[in-house]
């Protein structure tokens, strides 16, 4: 095999002409210098040797006339093969120092393997040995090698100080760029991170150079998780709290870019920062817009229901007055009564839970169970018909539901409102279904479709129905659709649109499936609350309705009650009652009291009285979230109002048995 010995003292061009001549057939072995050149010419025969000129320790010239001199070495070629600052005083000297070929740098890869072959071929069909280059002690070979190489030197000096220069400058666009920039290794160390990205992150260059980047941000969980997806990972925006002394809160869009380097498989990555505070608030104000938008669609059918839910329990109220109603009647007044009180309560859930606002909280659902909500929610108070066909095999979704309530809330309303309050919509779930998003492999989902038989979107708008404040509705925002994709996407999804001028509409929404069956929340089951107990309760809450209905309640059941308005008067009253009466085995605590001390705050100073104390919170929230923490606070359950009085005796037997 043909052997070539390519000198150059940048690794990038050895690189360049390793690839060029293993293509061509040759073996190639590399040297960084003259030096390292004659000590690879002592271990190995070559066949020709391709060598730059400027190079430390020895240079080109040097090398070539050392070579020419040694007789075993003076028949194998030499060519040099320079950068392009030359002039006809370099090439005159590399002849004369013996070379057989001056090439200039740069020239396409099948012209040097051309040029290299045929001096190869002319030098091994010479008759006789090269001649030795001219005696190195000759002044004018001396004055002409050192003129020579001091212009080179001057050369690459000004290309040096040229790409100083811009080195410089891109070091400046880096530092102060508005974006926060992070350099990475390949194994994920940090090399580089700007001022922003200081600035952004509340970290010094000591904190951050050499450490792992995955340890660059405060939400280390999402920002690891999002990381460990690789180079093909879509941009993640991450909320960086606020350290409550010298920064507030700030949302940041955060994008992976490779770094590409021609010598290796990859020279590391680079994150890029964006502060997109402002853009994130503006999207949380916008959706809060369309929120308020769709329940004002809503208040009409809302209003509707709810006066038929008073109506049946103020008559059973007037009824229960009369004298005639005998005790079976009166049952069954009663029960008509809590069923309008429970469909009330569903109704209030509903709303709330499609008014919440925030991350999302994700939990498993069964897609009939959703579509049903927001079916009877949005189509309240409507002449619209509504057939639903949704088959028997499981739809699982993993889902924030108050805001894929939104989705499917917009949907219908705008069917609704399409359709002027008559007509039909026709909902669909097909499972299993098929998700596929770029770039990634076909997944389990569950597709819900609905369609309306309106007059259709015109050909030329459809495109654009899915855009930011685009409308066809004369007070319409534009946003509701906007948002509904938004949503979507963000739970992995695609929202398709399909419209037939005349003939209706459909939505087409696709959702990842889950795995395991829906989260079914525990109920506490009626019990008689009227049956004896004893226990000291503390009970705080502002309302007196609601102190003196659970006043009434409990001590029917044998408690006994001390009530407070508020947290500074449950305080008191625990710390005398722990002093002078024995105590309280549980305290019923109201979250937000106006005006006064709520029940965080209470419960919190409660517990450096007795670290032990037992309490149950009342909330008017629906919050998964606010549940959460609540129970995180030292909670031991929460009750969400309205709540009746028997769930409320279920919970403190509860509480008490199970402590």
């Amino acid at each position: 095999m043909t052997i070539a010995l390519i000198v150059d003292d940048h690794p990038e061009a050895l690189y360049l002409l390793r690839r060029i001549l293993e293509a061509e057939g040759y073996a190639v072995v590399e040297a960084g210098n003259g030096r390292e050149a004659l000590e690879c010419a002592a271990k190995q025969r070559f066949d020709v040797v391709v060598s730059d000129i400027l190079m430390p320790v020895m240079d080109g010239f040097s090398l070539c006339r050392t070579w020419k001199s040694d007789a075993g070495l003076r028949d194998i070629p030499f060519i040099f093969y320079t950068a392009t600052y030359v002039d006809q005083a370099d090439e005159e000297l590399g002849m004369r120092v013996g070379a057989d070929l001056f090439l200039i740098k740069p020239l396409e890869p099948q012209v040097l393997g051309a040029k290299v072959r045929e001096t190869v071929l002319r030098c091994g069909q010479k008759a006789q040995s090269s001649p030795a280059p001219p005696d190195e002690d000759s002044a004018p070979f001396l004055r002409q090698y050192n003129e020579v190489l001091v212009h080179k030197l001057e050369d690459k000096l000004e290309q040096l100080e040229e790409a100083n220069q811009a080195l410089r400058l891109k070091d400046l666009a880096l530092a102060s760029s508005h974006n926060g920039i992070v350099l990475a290794s390949p194994t994920g160390e940090i090399l580089y991170a700007n001022d922003t990205m200081l600035r952004l992150s509340g970290k010094s260059v000591a904190d951050l150079i050499g450490k792992p980047v995955r340890e660059l941000l405060l939400a280390t969980t999402v920002f690891s998780n999002w990381l460990e997806q690789g180079e093909g990972a879509a941009p993640v925006e991450l909320e960086i709290p606020a350290d409550g002394v010298t920064s507030a809160a700030v949302w940041l869009r955060i994008e992976r870019h490779p770094i590409n380097d021609p010598l290796s498989s990859g020279a590391g990555f680079m994150l890029s920062c964006a502060d997109v505070t402002q853009e994130v608030r503006l999207r949380q104000d916008l959706a809060r817009v369309q929120r308020f938008e769709a329940l004002s669609v809503f208040a009409a059918g809302v209003a509707h229901d709810f006066n038929n839910l008073l109506m049946a329990i103020y008559s059973v109220l007037e009824m229960d007055r009369s004298k005639k109603v005998d005790v079976d009647e009166r049952r069954s007044n009663l029960a008509m009564a809590q069923a309008a009180f429970e469909r009330a309560r569903d109704l209030i859930r509903r709303l709330a839970s499609f008014a919440r606002q925030g991350p999302l909280e994700r939990r498993r659902v069964e897609m009939r169970q959703l579509l049903d909500e927001s079916i009877a929610l949005s189509l309240s108070g409507s002449d619209v018909k509504c057939e639903t066909r949704y088959g028997n095999a499981p739809a699982i979704v993993s889902v924030d539901v108050g805001q894929m309530s939104q989705v499917f809330g917009n949907l219908l309303i705008n069917a609704r409102q399409a359709m002027g309050d008559r007509g039909k919509i026709v909902v669909e779930l097909r499972t299993p279904a098929k998700l596929s998003l770029a770039g990634a492999p076909p997944v389990p989902a569950v597709q819900v479709t609905i369609t309306d038989d309106g007059p259709g979107i015109p050909t030329e708008v459809l495109p654009n129905v899915f855009e930011p404040y685009f409308t066809t509705k004369q007070e319409g925002t534009g946003l509701g659709l906007a948002s509904s994709r938004a949503i979507v996407v963000e739970h992995g999804g695609q929202i398709e649109v399909r419209s037939t001028p005349g003939v209706g509409t459909s939505f087409d929404i696709i959702l990842p499936a889950a795995d395991g069956q829906a989260e079914v929340r525990a109920q506490e089951s009626p019990s008689d609350y009227a049956s004896a107990c004893t226990a000291r309760i503390l009970v705080m809450d502002d309302q007196p309705g609601i102190r003196d209905l659970l006043r009434r309640g409990l001590e029917r059941a044998g408690y006994a009650l001390v009530t407070t308005t508020c947290g500074e008067e449950a305080i008191g009253e625990f710390a005398s009652g722990n002093k002078h009466a024995g105590g309280f085995d549980l305290v019923l605590l109201d979250i937000h009291i106006q005006g006064g001390m709520g029940g965080e705050a209470t419960l919190a100073e409660l517990k450096r009285l007795d670290p032990g104390v037992l309490a149950i919170a009342m909330t008017g929230s629906v919050s998964e979230s606010s549940t959460s923490r609540l129970l995180e606070c030292g909670f031991a359950r929460v009750l969400r109002k309205p709540f009746l009085l028997h769930e409320l005796h279920g919970t403190i037997k509860a509480v008490l048995a199970r402590a």
